[in-house]
This record gives C-alpha cells, structure tokens and sequence, in this order.
C-alpha cells in the first residue's frame, strides 16, 4: 500500500547493506496498515464480500513480514527494496477499482504512494511502479468488473485520517533525519578530505590554505603567527634498519606528538614523507619555538612497539609569518632555512630564523 518512501531514501543512500529491511520494516507496516483503513472504510460502506476482507487481511497482515524475510535474505537489499515498492505499487492498483474509485481513498493512496516512490527512485523507479499499478488495476476492472463508485462519505472520510495525518509526520520525521545525517556525513567526508590517514593530521594542501589565509590576515594588519617545520632524524635509516613498519609507527606518533601540543586554531599537517609543518596563529617566533622545544622533547621520548631500542630524534626549524614576507611561500622557505640550520648544527634541535 502506502510505502515509506522518504524513510527509505534516508535509509538506502548510507547503508544499502543488511541493516536496510530492519528500517524499512516498520515503516512499512504503519503505512500499509494506514492505507488498508482507508480501503476497510470503503468496503465497509458497501458491504464489500468475506474474499474482499480476506485481501485486505491478507495484504496488511502478511505482506511486510514476507518483503521484510525478502529482503533480509537478498544479497543486493537495496535493489530488492524497490522491487518490493513496485509490488506495493501493484497492489494499490488492485484495491483501487476493488473500491470503485472511491475519490478521496483512491487519489490519497496513489498520490502517496507516487510521491513515495518518486521520493526513493525518481522517474526511474516511478516509470514501472505506475506502469504496475495501472495494469493491476485494468486487470482488476477485465476481471471482476467493479462498480464505480466515486463518491466518498463522512465516515470514510475519517477512515482516510490516519493516512493524512500519519504519513505527513512520518515524511516530517524522515526528512529532519534525512537533513541530520547529511551534514553528519557531510562533517566526516570533509574531516577524511582533509586528514591524512597515517599520521592523522590535517592535509598539506589544507595546511596551506590555512597558512595562506593567515598571511593574508597579517598582511591586513593583524598578528603575526609561527611557522615550523620539523623532520625526523635519520628518518631513512628508520626504515632500513628496523623495517617499514616501525616507520609507520614514527609517522603515528610524530601525527600524536604535534596533536598533543596545539591550541585551538592552530594548525599542523604531514607536510610530505617525514617532514611535518605546524602553523602557531597569533604567536611570534619565540612562542612558536616554546611550542617546537616541547614537541623536540616529546619526540626524544618515543618507545616504539615495533622498535623498542629505537630512540627519535628531531630537527625543527622556526620563522614568523609576517607581513615581511611578500607571499606565503616565502615564509615556508624560511622556515625551510632554519629546519636546514638545525640540521647542519647537530640535528636534535630547534632553531629560530634569525637567531
């Protein structure tokens, strides 16, 4: 009968897996449940026969239990779910004549049920979901040849309410669900866009954006803000020495040393290979290098699983983004300059461009 097609949509477009009949189940019950009193309104009206009954109890009864066992057992639920739409589909074409086109029933139950189907599959899905309702309902017509009867009375029309009322909050309570889980989805999309997976740090590309829109900032007259960039010592010898595995590990716990010491607005990011970059907003050179000592400390501190005799060293190299610098990029190299003087002093070492 009436499907719960706002509700699928939100359901099927995220999880499309086993877990889709166990949502789908129970909306599915209440509307067909809701369409079926609209029918039992009618036939009671017209003293409709006991096989008429029968159907309706047969429909309502049966028939989400069957398209829930259906469809928990399909390997693809998803496509088996809008099979199971064109099958509601087909029987709204049954009952339709079966109530002689009772107006209001007849014109609620299949507006429903094509917005619902609209609502899942659009003109794909409605295309052959109509074109099942109206061959049941030729089919029904050739067959027992109901009586028309068009008008609807007061008490039918009451009948009709639980689907006016009901299916309107079901599309309210789906669509305020449906709205939630986008910008959920959409928050962990763009969080995966800009996070890089092994040392779980923002991406190079969003680093330098944020670095890029503080230069800007500086250069319209607001405060300046650190630059680091840092590498790890004899990071190739990492590798070779105690495999990739515990290179991976360095990577991990460089991503958790960084993470441990910014503030709210900062920003760090894997900048490439071992290399790292950590932009300190509204701090200078020396706040920047107070922040690169205590991740210079941290890292001397690592006792890897894969390499428990392994001890990390690292050289960080600080600059100012200030309004000195006539792009972004130039700041980087600085930065770059200094990482490489901390280098050639000894390595383990944070130094300071201009100190």
């Amino acid at each position: 009968m009436v499907s719960p097609a706002p509700e699928q949509e939100f359901l099927t477009a995220p999880t499309r897996g086993q877990d889709l009949p166990r949502h789908v189940y129970p909306v599915r019950s209440l509307g067909v449940a809701a369409g079926l009193l609209c029918i039992a309104g009618v036939f009671r009206e017209i003293d409709a026969p006991w096989h008429l009954w029968a159907g309706v109890a047969f429909h309502g009864a049966v028939w989400p239990h069957l398209a829930y066992f259906f469809t928990t057992r399909s390997r693809d639920p998803w496509s088996t779910e809008r099979l199971a739409l064109v099958v509601d589909s087909a029987m709204a074409g049954v009952w339709l004549p079966l109530m002689g086109f009772n107006v209001l029933p007849s014109v609620l139950i299949a507006s429903m049920m094509s917005l619902g189907v609209l609502s899942v599959g659009g003109i794909r899905l409605l295309t052959p979901a109509m074109a099942a309702m109206f061959a049941t309902g030729a089919a029904t017509m050739l067959i027992a040849s109901p009586a028309v009867r068009v008008e609807t009375s007061y008490s039918e029309m009451l009948f009709c309410l639980p689907l006016i009322l009901l299916y309107p909050f079901f599309i309210g309570v789906a669509t305020y669900r449906l709205r939630h889980r986008i910008r959920d989805q959409a928050q962990q999309l763009e969080h995966l866009a800009r996070t890089e997976q092994l040392s779980g740090l923002t991406t190079r590309q969003h680093w330098e954006e944020a670095l890029q829109a503080e230069f800007e900032r500086c250069r319209r007259g607001g405060p300046v803000a650190g630059l680091i960039l840092l590498d790890v010592d004899d990071f190739k010898q990492v590798n070779d020495r105690y495999g990739h595995l515990a290179g991976d590990e360095v990577i991990r716990r460089m991503g958790e040393a960084l993470r441990a010491v910014l503030r709210p607005g900062d920003v760090a990011c894997r900048y490439g290979g071992d290399e790292f970059g950590m932009l300190v907003k509204g701090s200078d050179a020396a706040g920047a290098a107070i922040a690169a000592e205590r991740v210079r400390e941290a890292i001397s501190r690592f006792r890897l699983n894969s390499a428990p005799e392994l001890r990390c060293t690292a050289s960080l190299g600080v600059a100012e983004v200030g309004p000195g610098f006539a792009n972004s990029l130039d700041a980087v190299e600085a930065a770059d300059r200094a990482l490489y003087l901390a280098k050639a002093a000894g390595r383990n070492r944070v130094h300071v461009l201009g100190t």
